[in-house]
């Protein structure tokens, strides 16, 4: 046990931040004091309550995470100052703290997200990066201040963006070189090795939360469009499309895909199911492009690939996807 152990409270509720849970349990230089999450809610077929990711992860650590309905109620600030905490450390929590909780801590109110900021502050970081293509990401080690991810910046980490890539990996990634890197951030700031500066505010972009028809298909936009928004909303809302049945519209998932130059046939109405290989499945998107299908999930089955879901015979070449749904209760 070392000497000059920073005293940390912990605000967490999503499994992004359980790595840098982890890390600061394990470390011998910092004293976790205390671990606050989202309350439990109804979860699953049966309803049952169910802990957040964190409240979960703490109580495997046996820390007896505090469940916090509103951080900011006057029970909780006295709790958390009793503990005089060197910094109260946040990711993705889920709730606003206020001026009287980012003045608790005796050096700082430090927040990591999942952006290399000023680019996309707020609620969908890491979608909004793989839905503009983006070639990296990163974590930006911040400063907590009233407004909407906008303290300055003590360190930033990149994470590069593969082809593979999708917004589960990504996060993994994400969480993962937050774990690696989260004690010796607090030690450089409590050391002083690192400041903390303004962001450009000037360049600063903004990410809103995702609904579920954001992911609905729309085949006008080109190939490479949709495929980074089956990339954006995988596992969740699941990037989706209908098409005709015998009896009556058919949901279809598409969970990953990739954009192809080698089909003869693209000059077709966007939806339309594109000829060629039998075992591979392609659709007319806008511009001339065409996105292949690779795993898909058809309305009441599982997972499987393009050319399984081919065998069943239910869309042919011709055949077209529904694009316009807007009376349709998603």
């Amino acid at each position: 046990m070392t000497e000059n152990r920073l005293k940390v409270f912990f605000l967490g509720s999503g499994d992004i931040a359980i790595p840098s849970l982890q890390a600061l349990y394990d470390s011998e230089s910092i004293d976790l004091v205390g671990v606050g999450t989202q309350p439990d809610i109804k979860a699953g077929r049966g309803n049952k309550m169910t802990a957040t990711p964190i409240g979960k992860a703490a109580d495997r650590l046996e820390l007896n995470p505090w469940k916090i309905d509103n951080i900011n109620q006057e029970s909780f600030v006295e709790k958390i100052k009793a503990l005089s905490p060197d910094f109260i450390l946040v990711i993705a929590f889920g709730q606003l703290l206020k001026e009287v909780i980012l003045n608790l801590p005796k050096l700082a109110c430090v927040n990591i997200h999942a952006s290399i900021l000023p680019n996309y502050r707020g609620a969908s970081p890491i979608n909004s990066s793989l839905l503009n293509g983006d070639k990296e990401s990163g974590v930006s080690i911040m400063q907590m201040a009233k407004g909407l991810d906008s303290g300055p910046v003590y360190e930033t980490l990149i994470q590069p963006i593969s082809e593979d890539d999708n917004a589960l990996t990504l996060k993994n990634h994400l969480a993962e070189l937050a774990g690696a890197n989260i004690v010796s951030s607090l030690h450089k700031i409590s050391s002083g090795d690192v400041i903390a500066k303004e962001q450009n505010h000037e360049k600063s972009t903004h990410c809103r939360k995702i609904a579920k028809n954001d992911a609905l298909i729309d085949w006008n936009m080109t190939a490479a469009e949709i495929n980074n928004r089956v990339k954006a909303y995988f596992p969740w809302p699941g990037t989706f499309t209908f098409f005709e049945t015998a009896k009556g519209l058919r949901r279809l998932a598409i969970t990953k895909a990739a954009q192809v130059s080698d089909v003869s046939e693209k000059n077709e109405q966007p939806g339309t199911v594109l000829g060629g290989d039998k075992k591979r499945l392609f659709v007319q998107c806008g511009d001339g492009t065409a996105l292949e299908f690779l795993q898909v999930k058809p309305e009441g089955k599982g997972l499987m690939n393009a050319s399984d879901f081919l065998c069943g015979g239910q869309l042919k070449p011709g055949s077209i996807l529904v694009n316009n749904l807007t009376n349709l209760a998603l």
